[in-house]
């Protein structure tokens, strides 16, 4: 049985020692996790439906979770999570980073890209980074009216006719130039190293 009391006197020596601002941070702490009992610390809560992984922690999240699992599998943990959700969806809670939604299910994604695109911005924090890599301006990145003209672009170069006249091409080519450098590394007969970006 835990019993807290305290005396005037040892509760004076306290704030003498410390001043008022230790108490009041340990007050803060406690109320940040009853806030946040289980999930990151400034993240949206738990979304009705959606699977939420156990082994959450205070303030924290599944942010221990994130750094004992690594990168090396990332796809693999993030399919396992949407295979263990009775829908396809999962949710993560990171501290630092925020939340995570995952989705393994086509008519999901559709959703998200096509039909109600309007409710899933993506927002800077997603547009940083991935901006460099996807086009700042690409359907994949942009929101509102630019997602618009990018999604009215792309539909128009991925037609059937367009993808069998340039993209099929296109691709053709670059495999072709790829099963040439390859045949001429196995003729050379040593070994060779190839790095992939």
């Amino acid at each position: 049985m835990l019993t807290l009391s305290t005396s005037s006197s040892s509760l004076a020596a306290i704030l003498d020692r410390t001043g008022i601002l230790l108490p009041l941070a340990g007050l803060s702490l406690l109320v940040l996790v009853f806030i946040y009992h289980d999930r990151a610390l400034g993240t949206r809560s738990r979304r009705a439906g959606v699977y939420f992984p156990p082994k959450t922690l205070p303030l924290l999240g599944h942010t221990i979770w994130m750094l004992k699992k690594g990168m090396d599998r990332e796809q693999h943990q993030i399919f396992e999570l949407t295979k263990a959700s009775k829908n396809g969806c999962a949710q993560l809670s990171v501290l630092g980073a925020g939340t995570f939604f995952f989705l393994s299910r086509p008519e999901y994604i559709e959703g998200i890209q096509k039909t109600y695109f309007e409710n899933f911005e993506k927002g800077d924090f997603f547009q940083s980074r991935f901006g460099d890599v996807l086009g700042h301006n690409g359907i994949f990145v942009s929101d509102g009216h630019t997602w618009k003209t990018a999604r009215k672009t792309a539909s128009h170069i991925f037609s059937a006719a367009q993808f069998r006249n340039w993209v099929q091409v296109v691709v053709h080519q670059e495999l072709d130039s790829v099963v040439s450098l390859l045949n001429n590394l196995t003729l050379r007969g040593n070994e060779a190293v190839i790095t992939l970006p």
